[in-house]
Order: C-alpha cells, then sequence, then structure tokens
C-alpha cells in the first residue's frame, strides 16, 4: 500500500468517525427536543391552548426522526416516554409542577395576592 493510499485510507476513517459523532449529536439534539415538545404537548392539551395538535404532530415527527436514526435507542426509550407523558399530564385544575402555563398562572395569583393583608 503506498503512502497516499493509507493517507486516503486514515481519512475516510476520520470522515466514518464524524458521522457517527454527528450522528450521535443529532439524536441527543432529537431527544431533548422531543422532551421539550412532550411537555409542550402536555401543557397546551391541558389548557385547552390553540395548537396542540400541532405540538403533539412535531412530537411524533421527532421521534420518527428518532427511529430513523437510532432505532435501538428509539426502542430502548419508548415505555419510559409513554410512562413520562402519562405523568405529565394534567387536569387544568391540578396544577403540575413542570407546567409553565400552571407556573405562570400560580405567579399571577401570587401577585394578586400579594402583599398580604394585614391582620386586624
Amino acid at each position: 500500500m503506498s503512502a497516499n493510499n493509507a493517507r486516503r485510507h486514515q481519512t475516510g476513517r476520520t470522515e466514518v468517525a464524524d458521522l457517527g459523532r454527528r450522528r450521535t449529536e443529532k439524536v441527543l439534539g432529537l431527544l431533548h427536543l422531543r422532551e421539550r415538545l412532550a411537555l409542550a404537548a402536555a401543557e397546551y392539551e391541558a389548557h385547552d391552548l390553540d395548537g396542540a395538535f400541532e405540538v403533539f404532530q412535531q412530537q411524533l415527527d421527532i421521534e420518527t426522526a428518532i427511529r430513523s436514526l437510532a432505532p435501538q435507542v428509539y426502542e430502548a426509550r419508548w415505555t419510559e416516554w409513554l410512562e413520562r407523558d402519562a405523568a405529565l399530564a394534567h387536569a387544568p385544575e391540578a396544577p403540575h409542577p413542570e407546567c409553565g402555563h400552571c407556573q405562570l398562572l400560580a405567579r399571577r395569583s401570587l401577585s394578586r395576592d400579594w402583599p398580604p393583608a394585614e391582620a386586624s
């Protein structure tokens, strides 16, 4: 094997390693985005906000992308996602600590009741 072939071969390996790293980074980014969309979907659904279906569809699209890029990760996370999504679901009357809308409503109610009335 000539020196030129060896260099090309090593460069080829580097590209493969870079593609593997890029794919891993992309999958990690998609996993993070999926979590954010799941939280948003639960929030939109619980508070009957416009666009709930679209947010849920985006979540499904991200899951599909994860399945195509990393099927093992998808299979490993599937039941975890179901449990997490169920834990995020809530009724508007039962605030969820991770729901941004619930947190906003709580802050608003606290500011209305602040400062507390003086005891007579």
